[in-house]
């Protein structure tokens, strides 16, 4: 029977320890209510941990996994759309902490981390776009783009300052009718005759100064450009141009009087962001060698007085050196030791021995008195003896671990201690009142870190350091005078980006040993310590110092390309180049060829269509009405690669087009990078392609309605050079009444990397 309830006893305690296995379903669902999902997670992964077969466990896991993933996602995209990327990764990290081993949520991560780097370089194109600096601008906001090509804002922002780019007057090049390249044979031609020849191929009017005469020009070129071709003949005749309109140009003798006659001068200012603007307008100065330069203090930013060339210079010369300043973290780890240790032992017997005879009067002195009744009234005062045991040994420790940010070579100052007034002097003023004046010592562990950036991402850290302490009191109880005892360390080191430094040694030791004994007995062997007393007292302090540099920022160096620019000759500063213009590529179109070879006439090439004149630009639709639109224009991919001469196809694909819809859909990209070689439209719509401004022209019509997803055209590019050119849809889709487009129509964007 005793055996029989046993096993009863033992079979019930396994049931209930498998039953235990298992978290409660009341549990679980309360920590899926609540939103707890690490402690639900981690409760069944412990019963799963202990009944590794058991299916069902599994599959609740796996279903609470699923939710916890479907969660944090819903919320950090919540937050994500708002902007607040940093409690969206908030909240992915605490997933990831629930599920280490999710993909989803690793992907999540990296496409948020990607987002908020992008959102932070729109910020910084966006303030350089407000600054003027377009090209620096525009780099930004394609850097923004290859992080996330859905930002809206950046589209927007692309778009905006392509369209300020390409309207920026004087800077932008001439409109021609072709970009076809022309060879050029005159020989004893007149220049006036020439030039009209050329201009009249390329739809360019032509205006000549009073000053300008028309000497015989003999000159062959072949296969170079309209500006190539006219460069070169201004210079057979010592003349210049200026522009007088889109495709009209006004031609005169290239003197420093008629260039003062036609060279409008503007009046800019430059905001800087991180230059000292006296700095600034030095750099102007001594590097253009323009003098109406003015600095604003109060606003950081300079004024120039220049025409437009110059003033593009001085605008690329500020981008290159107005930099966003480099920034570290410096982490700190002080450690101070301090041991102070006493013993006073032995038997202290005092140092002398009184004795104290009563008053009495002199009479009583003399022979014949009582003497001995004086001497008995004496009274001697013998020492005390007293036993001292007393032992001291004390520990202690400081530590202080500050983290300071600063600035590439700016100091930062740390100081952990006190402020002492020490007294500094005593004034008796002239109605005899006493004044003590104090001044206040910093007593304690003092750095001075000044960090310097390099490229490398190495930083250079110069350190000073010093430890003080109040020492004891050389003056007096009521005039105080201490010591300040003091130890220091300058030093220069350089440290790799996270690269942690020691600095020890810095020890301070003091010792001090008193003995007191009776005299003769004292020296006694064996027994004389008895009638000795010891006084020892000692301390050590140890100061440890670990230094870690941690960047934030590193150094904001321009690219090669934009820190190397053309800026005229020795005796004219320009944005044109006066000597290597022949270099570019005119490409593969037909050549137009023109013979002035004396006796022959100048026959324009017959076939050369004229382009349209832009359409005026309407206001840029915001990011918000664009994100609720149904209606998209996109491309089938959203990243292309190969290699120079190269061809690529990217499709145009249209959605959610409802009712009647018209207008001029133009897909920008960079013509120096690419070109446009035709286009294909299975619905037939109208297309022109400008290869001169970048843009591809295609006409909307009724054939791109429909609710669902089709391919309305495809584009054809040949790449020219290494670089990335961004295709992107321009939001101004024309004007006028019989422009018809969804309303809040979202536009794509792709890419060409041409390697």
């Amino acid at each position: 029977m005793k055996r029989f309830l046993l096993l009863v006893v033992v079979l019930s305690l396994i049931a209930c320890g498998e039953q235990s296995l298992r978290p409660e379903p009341s549990a679980a669902a309360s920590g899926v209510a609540r939103k707890d999902f690490l402690n639900t997670i981690q409760t069944y992964r412990q019963s799963l941990a202990a009944d590794p077969t058991n299916v069902s466990l599994r599959e609740e896991l796996l279903a609470v996994t699923e939710r916890a993933e479907a969660f944090y996602i819903a919320e950090a995209r919540r937050y994500s759309d708002a902007g607040d990327f940093g409690s969206a990764l908030g909240l992915v990290q605490q997933g990831l902490v629930a599920v280490p081993d999710s993909a989803i949520l690793a992907g999540e991560q990296a496409q948020l981390q990607d987002r908020s780097r992008s959102a932070t370089i729109y910020n910084e194109a966006a303030a350089a776009a407000r600054l003027g600096r377009l090209n620096r601008g525009m780099d930004l906001v394609e850097r923004s783009l290859a992080l996330d090509p859905s930002n809206q804002q950046a589209i927007s922002l692309f778009n905006a300052v392509n369209n300020q780019l390409l309207q920026t007057e004087g800077l932008s090049p001439i409109r021609l009718s072709s970009s076809a390249p022309v060879t050029v044979n005159f020989s004893g031609a007149g220049f006036k005759e020439a030039v009209l020849a050329l201009g009249q191929n390329y739809g360019v009017n032509m205006v000549f100064d009073a000053g300008i005469e028309d000497r015989p020009v003999t000159l062959f070129a072949e296969d170079v450009t309209f500006e190539q071709a006219f460069a070169l003949l201004l210079k057979t005749n010592s003349a210049f141009y200026r522009r007088l309109g889109r495709n009209s140009v006004v031609i005169a003798p290239d003197t420093p009087e008629d260039r003062a006659t036609y060279e409008d001068y503007l009046v800019q200012t430059f905001y800087l962001e991180s230059m000292d603007a006296t700095a600034a307008a030095a750099l102007i100065s001594q590097s253009l060698g323009i003098a109406n330069v003015t600095v604003g203090e109060e606003s950081n930013a300079v004024t120039v007085r220049e025409n437009r060339e110059r003033l593009a210079l001085v605008a690329q010369l500020l981008s290159n050196n107005d930099r966003a300043l480099a920034e570290a973290v410096i982490e700190l780890e002080i450690l101070e030791v301090n041991r102070n240790r006493s013993e006073r032992l032995g038997l202290d017997l005092g140092s002398q021995i009184s004795v104290s005879p009563p008053a009495s009067a002199i009479s009583t002195l003399f022979p014949g008195s009582d003497a001995r009744d004086t001497l008995g009234a004496s009274v001697v005062s013998l020492p005390a003896a007293t036993l001292r045991f007393f032992k001291q040994d004390v520990d202690a420790e400081t530590l202080a671990s500050p983290r300071i940010r600063t600035v590439d070579k700016r100091e930062a100052l740390i100081h952990i201690g006190d402020r002492v007034p020490l007294r500094s002097s005593t004034i008796v003023d002239a109605t005899g009142q006493t004044r003590t004046t104090f001044e206040y010592q910093d007593v304690g562990v003092k750095v001075n870190v000044t960090p310097e950036i390099r490229l490398d991402r190495s930083v250079v850290v110069s350190l000073d350091l010093e430890v003080s302490s109040l020492g004891q009191n050389l003056g007096t109880a009521d005039e105080p005078a201490f010591a300040i005892g003091t130890r220091n360390v300058s030093t220069r080191m350089v440290l790799a980006d996270g690269e942690t430094a020691v600095i020890g040694g810095l020890i301070r030791d003091e010792e001090r040993d008193t003995r007191e004994q009776v005299p003769g007995l004292g020296n006694i062997p064996a027994i004389g310590r008895v009638f000795q007393s010891r006084d020892g007292s000692g301390a050590r302090t140890d100061i440890l110092l670990t230094l870690t540099p941690r960047i934030i920022r590193g150094k904001d160096v321009p690219s090669v390309g934009e820190s190397q620019f053309f800026s005229g000759s020795g005796d004219r500063v320009t944005t044109r180049a006066t000597q290597d213009f022949l270099s570019s590529n005119p490409g593969n179109l037909p050549t137009i060829r023109l013979d002035l070879s004396g006796t022959s006439a100048a026959r324009p090439t017959p076939g050369l269509s004229s382009l349209p004149q832009p359409t005026a630009a309407r206001p840029l639709p915001s990011a918000s009405s664009a994100a609720q639109s149904a209606a998209s224009l996109n491309f089938t991919s959203t990243n292309f690669t190969v290699t120079a001469e190269d061809t690529v196809t990217t499709a145009i694909t249209a959605s959610g087009f409802e009712g009647t819809t018209s207008g001029v859909a133009t897909i920008r990209f960079r013509a120096d990078l690419v070109e446009a070689m035709s286009v294909d439209s299975a619905l037939g719509l109208p297309f022109e392609i400008d290869n001169a401004r970048g843009e591809v022209r295609l006409t909307l019509n009724d054939a791109v309605a429909g609710a669902g997803v089709r391919e309305i055209a495809a584009i054809n590019f040949r790449a020219i050079k290494p670089g990335l050119s961004y295709l992107i849809f321009s939001s101004d889709l024309g004007s006028g009444s019989d422009v018809s487009v969804s309303e809040g129509l979202e536009l794509g964007s792709s890419r060409i990397a041409v390697q």
